[in-house]
C-alpha cells in the first residue's frame, strides 16, 4: 500500500485535473464498511493530503461481487478544487469480466478530445472479446511471470498496447467534426443575454414610437421650418 502510494503521491497537487479510480482494498465505515483497517489510514491521509474528494454512493449498493462476499472497495477521487465539475456518479447494470462493476463517473462541461476520432464501442463487443482472447494466453504467461516493478510496468505497456490494437481491429471509428472546447458561457449568461436583447429591441420599438408622436404631432413642425425669435 505504501508503494502505492508513493507512486501516485503526485496526483491532486497544483490543482492538477486528476479523477482517480480504483481498487484500493481499504475498509472504512465512509465508504460502506463496519470497520476500519490500516490501509484506510493510509488512503484517508492520502486523500487529505492531496486535497481529494471521495465521489461515491454507498446507497447504490456493492461495487464488488461475488458467490461468498460483497463489498465496497472501488475509490473514485477527485480533487476538492475541482469538485464543481462533478456531476453524478453511478454503478452500471452490465456484466463486466471480472467481480467488480462498471463504475460511471460523470464531470459537467465540455472537454477537448485528444484525437479527431471516438470508438463506436456500443456494437461490436463480440468481435473485440474474440480478437482479444487471441492474445490472452501470450499476457497471462506474461502476467504470470512478474516478479519486479520493471516486470510489471512491462506488462501493462504490453496490455495497453494490446487493447488499443484490438480495439482498432474490433470497432468503427467516429470522426469528431465539431470538438467542443471548454467556454465561459453559461446558462445564466445565456439568460442575462436574452433579456439584454428584449431590452433593447424594447427601448428601439419606444423610441420609435416618441419619434412619430414627435412628428405627428399638433406642434410638430415642418422639417427647415424654424420659429420665430424671442427678444430678450
Amino acid at each position: 500500500m505504501d508503494n502505492l502510494i508513493l507512486e501516485i503521491s503526485h496526483l491532486g497537487l497544483n490543482g492538477s485535473f486528476d479523477l482517480l479510480v480504483g481498487d484500493f482494498n481499504a475498509r472504512s465505515q465512509i465508504w460502506g464498511y463496519g470497520f476500519e483497517d490500516r490501509r484506510e489510514q493510509i488512503i484517508s491521509e492520502f486523500i487529505a493530503t492531496n486535497n481529494f474528494s471521495i465521489c461515491k454512493r454507498t446507497d447504490l449498493g456493492p461495487t464488488f461481487i461475488t458467490d461468498k462476499a460483497q463489498s465496497f472497495p472501488d475509490l473514485s477521487l477527485l480533487p476538492t478544487a475541482l469538485q464543481d465539475l462533478f456531476d453524478s456518479w453511478w454503478i452500471l447494470n452490465k456484466e463486466s469480466l471480472s467481480d467488480h462493476k462498471y463504475i460511471c463517473v460523470q464531470l459537467a462541461g465540455d472537454f477537448q478530445f485528444s484525437d479527431d476520432f471516438i470508438f463506436k464501442t456500443k456494437h461490436s463487443s463480440k468481435k473485440f472479446l474474440k480478437i482479444f482472447k487471441r492474445n490472452f494466453d501470450k499476457l497471462n504467461l506474461l502476467s504470470n511471470s512478474m516478479s519486479s516493478a520493471e516486470d510489471s510496468d512491462y506488462f501493462y505497456k504490453i496490455l495497453l498496447h494490446t487493447v488499443g490494437e484490438v480495439a482498432y481491429s474490433a470497432f468503427k471509428k467516429k470522426p469528431v467534426h465539431n470538438k467542443k472546447l471548454f467556454k465561459f458561457w453559461n446558462n445564466d449568461l445565456r439568460k442575462t443575454g436574452t433579456e439584454l436583447r428584449l431590452c433593447t429591441a424594447s427601448f428601439q420599438a419606444l423610441k420609435r414610437l416618441e419619434h412619430v408622436k414627435l412628428r405627428s404631432g399638433p406642434r410638430a413642425l415642418p422639417t427647415g421650418l424654424k420659429g420665430p425669435k424671442l427678444r430678450d
